[in-house]
């Protein structure tokens, strides 16, 4: 119908923006069985973006401090080197915590891409970051998620902290 009343508009003169990641997958598989070409733009996901994924681990470490998995995702964001986490990776031993060879890798000097004090203080961070926000939910038992969210972000050092604070309800599964 559009095509007749105006003839010179093709497919390419149109977009389509939504405000949820998870809309635009729906939107592009509506689009094409109805024979209708489209290209899907994906951009990053709010749970692809780095900030996100540090503050879902946080909560998660203040829930489950012993979450070894939890811990070993949120270091890894936090080094930002593939080849220190291998390294570390390295020297995991059965039965032994992901914390405790974290504690053990922090006096050895074979640890590529950063000086032993460098990686000695990234470690030592997010330790005292995990501990301080677990005092800090200790001494606030009744806060809201967005509260928590918004504690999170001023105390750590978010490079996104800004765009988080009072975005408690979008930080969900769509």
């Amino acid at each position: 119908a559009l095509k007749s009343e105006c003839p010179a508009l093709n497919y390419a003169d149109f977009a389509i923006l939504y405000p949820i990641h998870a809309i635009g997958e729906q939107l592009e598989t509506k689009l094409l069985s109805a024979k209708i070409p489209c290209q899907l733009v994906k951009r990053q996901g709010i749970f692809d973006q780095d900030d996100v994924k540090k503050m879902i681990l946080l909560l998660t470490l203040i829930q489950n401090p012993d979450d070894d998995v939890a811990l070993e995702q949120y270091v890894a964001l936090e080094l930002n080197n593939p080849a220190i986490m291998q390294r570390v990776n390295e020297m995991k031993r059965p039965g032994r915590a992901f914390k405790q060879t974290l504690s053990a890798a922090m006096w050895r000097e074979d640890v590529p891409g950063m000086s032993k004090g460098q990686f000695s203080r990234v470690v030592s961070t997010c330790f005292g970051t995990i501990s301080n926000l677990i005092s800090h939910v200790e001494q606030n038992p009744g806060a809201s998620l967005e509260t928590l969210v918004n504690d999170i972000c001023n105390l750590t050092q978010l490079t996104h902290s800004a765009s988080l604070h009072g975005r408690a309800q979008s930080l969900r599964d769509p």
